[in-house]
This record gives structure tokens, sequence and C-alpha cells, in this order.
């Protein structure tokens, strides 16, 4: 499944992932012996196996251990905001801005495209200045800060639908109940190509 419409905006096409650590005081001690980081993406997936290696290596030279934890987006933000955690293993550049007192590691563990998928042929998006001055309702999954903080700036917030899961948007795009559905292009394929729901309109 190749999606038709793709952002290419600034915020949207390629998107750097870096992990954050917190900075509170007294979150991470001088010799940590365990560094517990959490994602949304679960260990077995694709990318948790990924990230294991990745930050399992970092870890290994510095002497600590990685303690890998998986929860909902949201949920990330809020312990790793606290301090409850030692950082979260990927947001994108800007998520700083958000939440100060978590420091982005420069160092990028991937890219990836923010895709928007609709099942009607006649809606055109070329980036997110597209939505300015539609009636488009648009799906996105909760957690994701482009979703609340970026696309807030051209969508009405009437017409924004944010969602539990990623199937869940599809489903509901599925059923005409939004016009257009927003997601990471690998999650997308996910779903897309898992048989779960019935992508054949999907463009």
């Amino acid at each position: 499944m190749k999606p038709a419409k793709y952002f290419k905006g600034m915020h949207s096409s390629r998107l750097l992932l870096s992990m954050f650590i917190s900075l509170l005081l007294g979150t991470i001690p001088l010799h940590a012996v365990e560094m517990v980081m959490v994602t949304p993406r679960a260990e077995d997936s694709k990318d948790g196996r990924w990230f294991s290696l990745v930050y399992n290596e970092a870890f290994r030279r510095l002497g600590w251990k990685l303690i890998y934890r998986n929860y909902p987006s949201k949920r990330c933000s809020m312990l790793s905001n606290s301090g409850a955690v030692d950082g979260e293993m990927e947001r994108v550049a800007t998520f700083n801005r958000q939440f100060p007192n978590l420091v982005r590691v420069e160092e990028p563990l991937r890219v990836l495209r923010f895709v928007a998928y609709t099942n009607n042929p006649e809606i055109v998006i070329a980036d997110m200045r597209s939505f300015k001055g539609t009636d488009y309702r648009i799906g996105c999954r909760r957690g994701v800060k482009l979703c609340s903080g970026e696309l807030l700036k051209v969508v009405k917030k009437k017409n924004l639908f944010l969602i539990n899961s990623t199937e869940s948007g599809f489903k509901k795009l599925i059923l005409g109940r939004s016009d257009i559905y927003l997601e990471f292009e690998e999650e997308a394929n996910r779903v897309l190509n898992s048989g779960i729901i019935d992508s054949s309109n999907i463009h």
C-alpha cells in the first residue's frame, strides 16, 4: 500500500527522532546503573528491536543498563517530564518546546515521513498549509505532538479528532466519520498490510 498524499512541509515530511533526557535535579545519578527509558513502541516490534539494539550498546559503553518500558505516547511524555523515568527513546526535534526541562540528545535515531491518508481521491494535500481554510475532518493519533501542536495552527479545533490507535483512525476514515487520517508512514503500513481493515480504497 503506497500512500498517495505526502506532506512535504518542513515539519512534516522528514522528522528526526532523537532521545530526550530529563534534566530534573536528581533524576539521573552521576553513576547510574539502570536507565529507565520509555517509548510507545512495543519491545518486540521492529522499532522496539532497533531501539533495544541502539540503547543497549550505547548504555553498555557507559556502564549502564537499559530498562525498556512501553507506554502510550501521552503517558511517556508525562513520565519523562515529571522525572519518574530517565528519558524517552524517541521524539521529534521540536518536542522540548512544550517540555523545556527535557533536553534532546543530538543524535538522530531515524527519519520518518508523516502522511495524510484519505478514501476520497478528490482530496489533494501538498503540505500542512493545504488544510488552512478547509473544513476537512481530520483524525490524528492521541499523543502525537505534531497533531496537537503544529496542526492546530492550520486546522479548526472542531475538525480535529484525536484517536487512541492507528486501527481506530483508519476505521473512522472508512466509515466516513473523517475525511483524512494523519499517521507516521511506518505505523500506517503496519495496519494497512495486516489485513485488519479493508484498505482497498485508502490512498
